[in-house]
């Protein structure tokens, strides 16, 4: 830590964790090292965590928004491993049910999962501007339009 200013305000606070507390003194934010990546988290009043930002050592960036009870329903990120924007819904059984994504190559795809999890449905337009449509069956045999 530094020393105060005349005014009393520190100049820079160092720590690995600082957290935000209500007035009944219960954790409403943190922001931490977990796990060596730098976390923002907001919790709620059942000292559930409903928002959390995040960045990992590769440059994946993004925020995840959970339900009252910390169930996991949308995540909003880059995804450095594919150099891509990234939008995730999730279902009451933690599967990615949509998935948007476009990369800095131009290719933009949305896909959509069955309530198992599994992919069924993918719309796709390419670096050339060919679009594509492709299905999957229960035997995981895929279909293109």
């Amino acid at each position: 830590m530094t020393t105060p200013t005349n005014d009393g305000v520190q100049e820079v606070v160092r720590a690995k964790r600082f957290e935000l507390v209500d007035d009944d003194g219960a954790v409403r934010g943190r922001m931490e090292m977990n796990g060596g990546i730098p976390t923002l988290s907001l919790i709620n009043a059942n000292g559930v965590e409903q928002w959390r930002a995040s960045v990992a050592d590769d440059g994946t960036a993004g925020l995840s928004f959970s339900d009252r009870e910390g169930n996991l329903h949308l995540f909003v990120g880059y995804e450095s491993e594919h150099d891509a924007s990234c939008l995730d819904l999730f279902d009451a059984e933690k599967n990615v049910r949509l998935s948007a994504w476009a990369n800095n190559l131009g290719i933009t795809r949305l896909a959509m999962s069955d309530q198992n999890g599994i992919k069924r449905l993918s719309v796709s337009v390419e670096t050339d501007g060919t679009p594509n449509v492709d299905f999957w069956d229960d035997a995981g045999h895929t279909r293109r339009l």
